[in-house]
């Protein structure tokens, strides 16, 4: 299997690499906002609403709960995107097994 074989083809890889990285960065950016958003929303509606069923108050802040745990998640893979993004191409090593008429594998890392 070859894979890439010139430099051009390794940077035009790379390249697109690293674009989908940052669209999925920007779209954890925007997933962070409605997060932040939604909770706001229901701070603001457990404080007006303070005559509230207690089953009511309990089920909120079970979502607010859930809600604050994946927007946690969001921002831990934001983080490790972020990292990848800063070293996107790690390498490359060239298998060939110890027969002489084996063909050179190339393996990216």
């Amino acid at each position: 299997m070859a894979f890439n074989k010139t430099e051009e083809q390794k940077r035009e890889y790379l390249q697109r690499i690293i674009n989908l990285l940052q669209n999925i960065i920007s779209n954890t950016d925007t997933s962070i906002k409605e997060h932040v958003d939604t909770l706001r929303e229901y701070k603001d509606y457990l404080w007006s609403n303070k005559d509230i069923d207690p089953h009511e108050i309990r089920s909120m802040r079970e979502s607010i709960l859930n809600y604050f745990a994946i927007g946690e998640n969001v921002i831990d893979k934001r983080k490790r995107l972020s990292k990848v993004l800063a070293n996107p191409y790690f390498g490359r090593i060239d298998f060939k097994e110890n027969e002489e008429d084996s063909r050179i594998i190339p393996i990216y890392i």
